[in-house]
């Protein structure tokens, strides 16, 4: 990739994070909308540095999954405090893409095709039971803990 490609990967992740701080302030209406959009925004940009192939510049490729990584503890840690469940996807969603591509970049593909589709998969299926984890441990402190009530005979 030439400089555009790392100028527009910077400029993506920039512009989602002062998204993400106008939504968590309150400067933005749809708090949700803006920090899922956030999420999504950061995510490209963050994927466009960790994909940079460029001779030499392997610290943009570190530093974008760096920012990946990021984004995921901040979807999970988001969804904690929040209870959005687009929030949660981006954290998932990310957790889910940045194991198993630095994985399979750092080994230079020496995994083959079987062994990257099972880091895939083992990925995939480790960043759900976490989500899936999250939102059943998590309340929030304005909704209820469920809106069924069982009765006291059964």
């Amino acid at each position: 990739m030439s400089g555009p490609e790392l100028a527009i990967g910077l400029c993506f992740a920039t512009i989602a994070a002062a998204w993400a701080l106008l939504a968590i302030k309150g400067v933005l209406d749809e708090r949700q909308l803006g920090l899922t959009s956030a999420g999504a925004l950061f995510f490209v940009g963050a994927e466009i540095l960790a994909t940079d192939s460029a001779t030499g510049r392997a610290w943009i490729n570190g530093f974008g999954y760096i920012l990946l990584g990021v984004l995921a503890v901040a979807g999970l840690v988001g969804y904690v405090r929040t209870r959005y469940v687009g929030v949660l996807a981006v954290g998932v969603i990310a957790l889910a893409t940045v194991v198993p591509q630095a994985v399979i970049d750092y080994t230079n593909g020496a995994l083959g095709a079987a062994g990257a589709l099972l880091l895939i998969g083992l990925s995939i299926v480790g960043a759900s039971l976490v989500g899936v984890r999250l939102r059943s441990t998590s309340r929030h402190p304005d909704r209820p803990d469920s809106g069924v009530e069982v009765p006291a005979d059964l």
